[in-house]
């Protein structure tokens, strides 16, 4: 995995801690027998209990503090969440389109990797009319994108809801199934950028970027949930998390731990944040999920439409 460093700049009191507190440590190998000691929060993962036919949060769940979010929010600045579909080389695009083309109409195989598509576990060459069930390319859309980055064009089929995206390495001569995404709340925001989840309460969403080989780079994952509380007023909660695949300074990993939450069912680190807070940190991901929406529309192709 491709991982992203930086260091977090904050107020000048952590200076001296850092002289003695200045190791790094990986955020995504904390646990609880890290050596750090915390107490994190346990709530259940559906933040209620039921009594009667009204919904009560059992205790109150505190918020990250000012200088917490302030780490936080420095953090998520190094995500960028704007998405840009890249279209690749315009050199390439003709012979790409030639070989997709060929591939389709003769139901030629490619290379899928163990895991890719579940719960199939071979990891081999399948068929096109293997992987899509009643295969027909006259049926499908497609876009013609660089969705991995590697300054090439690939082919993505939507079919039956799926989304099989489809790389063509020239120098093997050969193709591969980069990415594959089931019938879900998921889709590409840009080149290499997905977002994941939605919904209605709780409302669980993640932004995902890639690497160039369709492994997770970086993940951050947002949970909204809205209860009664006992006064008997509706309230929203949100949390965000820690991001993944991100290294920090062992003292601010430290800072944060000791205002985390734990959500059963989840291995993530959350905190509760405000809803101002929450917009100042998230508005970027919301606004490329909406205009990503648009764009594909504009880059869908029926098969007649892409293969003319």
């Amino acid at each position: 995995m491709i991982r992203t460093f930086f260091k977090i700049s904050v107020k000048c009191v952590f200076v001296l801690i850092l002289i003695f507190l200045g190791a790094c440590s990986d955020i995504n190998n904390i646990d609880n027998n890290s050596n750090y000691k915390f107490q994190r929060k346990y709530i259940p993962n559906n933040l209620i209990t039921i009594k009667g036919i009204e919904f009560y949060i059992e205790d109150s769940i505190p918020f990250i503090n000012n200088l917490g979010f302030e780490i936080l929010q420095e953090i998520y600045s190094y995500i960028d969440f704007r998405g840009v579909f890249k279209q690749g080389d315009e050199n390439l695009k003709e012979k790409f389109l030639d070989k997709f083309y060929n591939l389709l109409l003769e139901n030629s195989s490619l290379y899928v990797r163990e895991g890719m598509l579940l719960p199939s576990r071979i990891d081999g060459y399948l068929y096109l009319s293997e992987i899509i069930q009643d295969f027909n390319p006259l049926l499908y859309e497609y876009y013609f994108l660089d969705f991995n980055g590697d300054g090439t064009p690939e082919l993505a089929i939507l079919a039956e809801r799926s989304l099989f995206v489809i790389q063509y390495i020239s120098y093997e001569d050969k193709f591969v199934l980069w990415f594959y995404i089931p019938p879900s709340y998921t889709t590409f925001i840009g080149t290499k950028k997905l977002s994941v989840g939605g919904g209605v309460f709780p409302i669980y969403y993640s932004f995902i970027e890639l690497d160039i080989y369709g492994n997770e780079n970086i993940k951050i994952e947002v949970y909204i949930n809205e209860i009664i509380s006992k006064n008997g007023d509706l309230e929203t909660m949100y949390f965000l998390t820690l991001p993944k695949g991100i290294y920090l300074e062992s003292i601010y990993i430290k800072e944060l731990l000791e205002q985390s939450i734990n959500i059963e069912f989840t291995d993530n680190i959350y905190f509760r944040v405000t809803r101002e807070q929450f917009d100042k940190i998230m508005s970027d991901f919301y606004y490329s999920r909406f205009t990503a929406y648009q764009e594909l529309e504009r880059l869908r192709f029926s098969f007649k439409e892409l293969f003319n």
